[in-house]
């Protein structure tokens, strides 16, 4: 495959960010544009490894570590835990009833 796993969003997002430090001058808007442009090239990597041009590593892997807080993590942590145990019940009270 070639990449576009995910329609080339990198260069997308790309051009948001540009756009937006172009049409803005303020510092927190010209900050978020370099979060976009960290964002993707994020994205470019996960698309080509997605896409299997090349493979999911530990740099992507870091990357998006240091985007993400540690509650986000717990936050998904949490609700896959919490749809497991549904599950669990679920089939315990099949088995039971």
């Amino acid at each position: 495959m070639s990449g576009g796993s995910y329609d080339y969003i990198s260069y997308k997002i790309d051009e948001a960010a540009d756009t937006l430090i172009h049409n803005h001058k303020q510092p927190h808007v010209r900050a978020f544009a370099k979060h976009l442009h960290t964002i993707a090239n994020l994205m470019h990597d996960i698309e080509w490894a997605d896409s299997g041009d090349t493979s999911w590593n530990d740099k992507i892997d870091a990357c998006i570590k240091s985007i993400v807080s540690k509650q986000d993590v717990l936050d998904i942590c949490t609700a896959d835990a919490q749809e497991a145990l549904k599950n669990l019940q679920e089939v315990l009270d099949a088995k039971m009833g």
